[in-house]
């Protein structure tokens, strides 16, 4: 599949699409949303369209080029991850500096160098600071993709030299919209949330956090509407605000076993607050 041919992001291929198109194309990108929303696919047909011969700009998906980005065997495409083989998950310096050093040289075959990080809020605090003097200092030929489901976990100086590209989960875009269960759930979270009152927020959390999976959907439920507020509000630094912490709770929930009621609480009485 060519990169122009995926439309379950209708928004991230719009943007990109223009940035190739218009020539306008940033050094570095932060692919960011639910780890359910295929950013490292989007992050390969990116790249793909980036160095296709046949159908630049666009990617065929089928050529020797598209092909190799796709099977991480392309000489100017690099993907950098965490080694699942090692106790701590995390991305160190020394995996940073050495993509650094391949990016340095020019293109063998294409136009540009692309180092593409998976999971990026996984590198330490000494690898961000290697990539951040990077991208303080970018060269023509290199494009950077960041590909984070917590990027809030950045470095705010990191994040700030990015151009953002937001997914939302692709579970709900394939569908003809949002199950009506969840629906529901939704609506009621913002009337709970708009009346205020302390104990109904706290049994809308016993309600939706019986169960791991019913807390997973509602989060995520909650980052798409979040997302799609964001980006049609005049103000939308509120929604922005509780889509950080939407991911953050989904985060604790999910990857740190955390209790699904005690986090939709804190959640929840946090937008009551204010966040």
């Amino acid at each position: 599949m060519g990169f122009s041919d995926r439309s379950s992001q209708p928004k991230a291929l719009a943007q990109l699409k223009n940035a190739l198109s218009s020539g306008r194309l940033s050094h570095a990108y932060l692919f960011a949303g639910p780890e359910n929303a295929q950013k490292e696919q989007w992050a390969k047909a990116f790249a793909q369209a980036l160095v296709c011969q046949v159908q630049p700009g666009e990617g065929c998906g089928k050529c020797s080029q598209c092909r190799r980005v796709a099977q991480n065997q392309h000489p100017d495409v690099q993907v950098v991850g965490t080694d699942q083989s090692a106790p701590s998950k995390e991305i160190k310096i020394d995996q940073v500096r050495q993509a650094l050093d391949r990016l340095a040289p020019r293109p063998l075959e294409a136009e540009y160098k692309i180092a593409i990080v998976l999971d990026a809020d996984r590198m330490n605090f000494q690898a961000q600071n290697a990539f951040l003097k990077t991208l303080e200092e970018p060269t023509a030929e290199t494009v950077i993709v960041l590909v984070s489901s917590y990027p809030n976990k950045l470095l705010s100086t990191l994040h700030s030299r990015c151009i953002r590209v937001a997914f939302v989960p692709e579970v709900f875009l394939e569908q003809d919209g949002v199950e009506d269960p969840i629906k529901e759930a939704v609506a009621q979270f913002e009337t709970v949330l708009e009346q205020g009152a302390l104990h109904g927020l706290l049994k809308f959390a016993e309600s939706q956090g019986t169960s791991r999976e019913k807390a997973e959907n509602l989060l995520r439920a909650l980052l798409q509407s979040s997302h799609s507020k964001a980006l049609s509000s005049a103000s939308p630094e509120i929604y922005l605000r509780r889509f950080r912490r939407l991911e953050e709770t989904l985060h604790i929930i999910t990857v740190r076993n955390g209790s699904p009621r005690l986090h939709l609480e804190h959640f929840l009485i946090g937008e009551r607050r204010g966040g």
